[in-house]
This record gives C-alpha cells, structure tokens and sequence, in this order.
C-alpha cells in the first residue's frame, strides 16, 4: 500500500500538524505501508505532483489554519490536480483532511478540501479536525495521540478492506463528467478545423512553432547562467563579510526555496566553509526565500529580526541563529 501525505502549512517549528502526520506516519509505516511526504513549502515544481497520483492508493491533505482559508500552497496543489491531475486516477484515491487550527476555521477548512475532492471525483475517509496552540500540546498528551493513531489504522483498513473502490454515483460528479464530454467534443471540432488548413499555412504555423522553441531554448540557457552567477556572488559574499570569533563551532543549513538550493556554512574558529550541499546534523536549519535573504546580506535586515517577523524560518540551536548576525559584518 502506497500513501501519498502532503502538508500545505509554513513549515513552522512549533506547528502541530506536523506533530499529528509524524504519529501518523509512524504508525503507517509499522502497518508496512510506504509513506511518502511532500512539504509543498519547500515544492518549487509542485504543479508535477498531480502526474504522480497513480502510483498512490491514498492521500493526507493537511494545512494548518492560522486565521482563515486553507492557504496557497494546498489551494495551489488542489488548482494543479483540477487542471492537471487524471481524473479517473484521482477517483480511485482515498483521501484523508487533516486541519489544524492555532486560533479558529479548522472546522470550515476541512469542509472546504472535502467539497475540492467531492468535485475532482475523489473518494473521502474520516479525517481530522482540531485546534491546539502548538505541536507539544499534541505530543504531550496521551489520549490526544491515542485517537490519532486509530484514525491512522481507520484510513488503512478502509483502504484495505475496499480495493475494488466501489461508491455511489454523487450529483457533481455526473454534472463535472456531462461537462466533460462537452469539453472533448469542443476540443475535437478545433482539431477537426485545425487539419483543414492549407498547406501554406501549416508550413507557417509550423514556424512559428520552431521559432518559439529556439526562444524558450534561449532564454532557459540565460536563466541558468543567471542562476549560476546568483549561486557564486552569494556564497563569496558570506565568505568575504565572515567576521572570525575565536573559539566559535557552528554549522547552518540555508535552503533557499524559491531556488530549491541549500546553502551550507560550515565555520571553525576563524575558518569559514560555504558550499551548495543538504548535509544532514546541522546546528541550524533556515528557509527562506533568495530575496528576503538577499534583504540580509544587503544590510537592511539583521537574521534575528527576519526570523521575529517571519521573513524566515528556523530551528535548531537558536543561541547560535542569533550569533549570525556577530559572525557576518553586512554593512548596518
């Protein structure tokens, strides 16, 4: 069995959703069921999920509520399925709503995802709706973690035990599956008036086609070459503004998530090391976006006032995230 769990939150440190799908997760995987989690926070090319969900029997949607809506990352993912996913792979998938809420709206949130998969055709499993102020209130409480694990086994057995994914016909799917087939005869007509050209006019269009790809060829290349030169300049600058304390051992990780990049400063007294790798056992984790570290490294925001105002996240040692702000002169 194959369960798909995708979290649609910010990622934050304390949130509890992430303690809820780790119980889960633990508890699938002693079921022996093959769990794979997507952080859409960290997702640059999310909209090629959708392509994935055949190899899944079921699906987590989870998101925490911090004052309304189920926010972009999960409403973006639900538009990519919508407009890109399979359909008819899509109704065979179980899916599972996990919302959290650190304030109010968990309630109207999970209605919200069950009505997007009622019109995607998928089917729905008992899900989870709650509000706690942070993820320790879930993991110190007993009773809390006993329910999660038995609505974990629920989604298992019910996936086990309805293979052959037999439902009742519902009302929006025959009216989505009506607009359909109004859709495809739209589209064959185009078709059918498309192969109607003149030869004239098939060897222009043809042309324009070629002309379109050498630009978008074009312009990938000065992209890369653009991105290659962002990598460089960044690194030389934490390199060169690297102010040495004696006696000072650290290691950050900065994954850059608009770039799908991570940044590593490995420092050793008056040594500094910073290459583009994902190394595990680090003092300090961050995620941000490249402009609002560029915001840093410019001098018009110190690490410890990015991470007050949520301009970036953190976790790990958070002493050695503030010394950040000592280890590297930006110019303030």
């Amino acid at each position: 069995m194959n369960i798909l769990m995708i979290y649609g939150g910010r990622g934050l440190a304390k949130d509890p959703t992430l303690a809820i799908l780790e119980k889960i997760k633990e508890v699938l995987t002693e079921l022996e069921v093959n769990v794979t989690s997507i952080n859409l926070y960290q997702e640059v090319e999310s909209d090629a999920i959708p392509s994935t969900l055949h190899t899944y029997d079921g699906m987590i949607l989870a998101t925490t509520v911090d004052w309304f809506g189920i926010g972009h990352y999960l409403q973006k993912f639900l538009d990519d399925c919508w407009h890109y996913g399979d359909k008819a792979i899509i109704s065979e998938i179980y899916m599972m709503p996990i919302i959290c809420s650190t304030n109010y709206g968990e309630r109207d949130a999970q209605i919200y995802i069950q009505k997007a998969w009622d019109l995607l055709n998928g089917i729905q499993t008992e899900g989870i709706y709650a509000t706690f102020s942070d993820g320790l209130a879930v993991e110190s409480n007993d009773i809390y973690l006993e329910i999660i694990e038995k609505k974990a086994e629920n989604l298992y057995r019910t996936i086990k035990q309805n293979k052959n994914k037999r439902t009742l016909p519902k009302s929006l799917t025959t009216l989505l599956e009506e607009k359909e087939t109004q859709t495809t005869k739209t589209v064959n007509d185009q078709r059918t008036k498309e192969t109607t050209l003149l030869p004239e006019e098939n060897q222009y269009i043809k042309k324009q086609q070629k002309d379109i790809e050498e630009l978008k060829s074009f312009f990938k290349q000065k992209l890369e070459t653009k991105n290659v030169d962002e990598e460089i300049a960044l690194k030389q600058i934490f390199e060169e503004k690297f102010v040495n304390i004696v006696k000072f051992k650290g290691v950050y990780k900065i994954h850059i998530t608009d770039k799908n990049k991570t940044l590593l400063l490995d420092i050793m007294d008056d040594k500094i090391k910073c290459t583009y790798e994902d190394k595990e056992n680090v003092n300090v984790e961050i995620q941000c976006k490249h402009s609002e570290l560029e915001k840093i490294t410019e001098g018009y925001m110190t690490f410890q006032r990015a991470f007050l105002t949520g301009s970036i996240n953190a976790k790990g040692d958070f002493k050695l995230l503030y010394m950040l702000d000592q280890l590297f002169d930006f110019g303030r």
